[in-house]
């Protein structure tokens, strides 16, 4: 019986998403699982929301590239910040949505699915519109993407700090798994090591002087063919001159987080979380860090699969704060139940 039940879910899922249907069948969509539940579904109708489209929301997720059928990381990553988050609003800004037309179909598969959260919305990104106001804004009007040898990832490093600036709130990169609620944390954001921020985790409230700093320095002290430049190295340099600081540390009422809050397990060792099954690491994932990165750059290039059943860390965080997607994650599974993330 358990076997039938295991194999009945994600077909509904799946059924659902072809035929594109608009009910709900996210388990309690508008309220915070048990962490620790691994069940089934259950089936409600989501809030329909009448206001109009704005970028101000709680939670921001960019996807600067045209592509709409996000991963099941992407998936996890916000179906996650979701779950742990049930009265705040998640926005889910995606540049492929400008070209997008209702009349599409079928529906890409992570649209579909986190759609049925009530507290998740997804909108098209528009560069112009939201750099507008800010120093960007005539960076962008001048910009060359043909010289752009990270155009996406120099694009998202923009973004986020357009973002938090114009509206406040908290951006999440999408390799992030939310593990617990985010909404104590104001002006804050991570090392992920000791001469090193990370821009993947930003909590600021709007129009925050570090953040007017950042974009400032995004255009003067501009090279977008230097990987990290923009992003982490940005953070970085310009946190160190506003502070008049040489080691990383909390300043000027902006919090830096130690790197076990964001990033417990730094990219050195993300293999860790495909390679590692330990219960131990795993609990003191849940009791010290607020975030899981799982340093998307890394694993993509890697082509890591994901073996469903092996309960290695990665299928532990899956099925206890995405147990949605991990549900489909199980359903899309080869022959030998390896399944790409990203």
């Amino acid at each position: 019986m358990t076997r039938i039940l295991s194999l009945t879910v994600p077909l509904l899922m799946l059924t659902f998403y072809l035929s594109n249907r608009e009910s709900c069948f996210l388990e309690e969509c508008a309220e915070k699982p048990d962490p620790g539940s691994n069940r089934s579904s259950q089936y409600q109708e989501p809030e329909t929301r009448t206001e109009p489209f704005s970028y101000a929301g709680d939670i921001y997720f960019v996807e600067t590239s045209k592509r709409l059928d996000g991963s099941f990381l992407f998936m996890c990553s916000v179906e996650s910040a979701a779950r742990a988050h049930p009265n705040s609003l998640v926005t889910v800004l995606m540049n492929g949505l400008l070209a997008y037309s209702a009349e599409n179909f079928p529906r890409p598969l992570a649209v579909s699915l986190l759609s049925q959260f009530s507290n998740v919305r997804f909108q098209a990104l528009d560069f112009t519109k939201l750099f507008d106001g800010t120093p960007l804004a005539d960076w962008w009007y001048r910009l060359d993407s043909y010289y752009e040898p990270y155009l996406f990832p120099v694009l998202s490093d923009a973004c986020r700090l357009a973002l938090l600036y114009k509206y406040g709130g908290i951006y999440l990169d999408t390799d992030i798994i939310v593990l617990k609620n985010l909404m104590n944390l104001t002006n804050a954001l991570g090392i992920q090591s000791s001469f090193k921020l990370n821009g993947a985790v930003l909590a600021f409230e709007p129009r925050h002087e570090f953040l007017g700093l950042c974009l400032q320095n995004f255009v003067e002290k501009y090279h977008g063919a230097v990987w990290g430049h923009q992003g982490p190295n940005l953070l970085t340099r310009v946190l160190k001159k506003w502070c008049g600081i040489k080691r990383l540390r909390s300043c000027n009422g902006v919090t830096v987080m130690k790197k076990r809050v964001f990033y417990p397990i730094t990219f050195r060792f993300w293999k860790k979380y495909f390679s590692t099954n330990s219960s131990s690491i795993f609990k003191k994932l849940q009791k010290y860090s607020y975030t899981a990165h799982i340093w998307n750059k890394m694993s993509t290039g890697s082509g890591t699969p994901l073996k469903i059943g092996s309960n290695v860390l990665l299928e532990q965080l899956f099925s206890n704060y995405c147990p949605s997607t991990y549900e489909f994650m199980v359903f899309y599974g080869d022959g030998n139940h390896r399944v790409l993330i990203n």
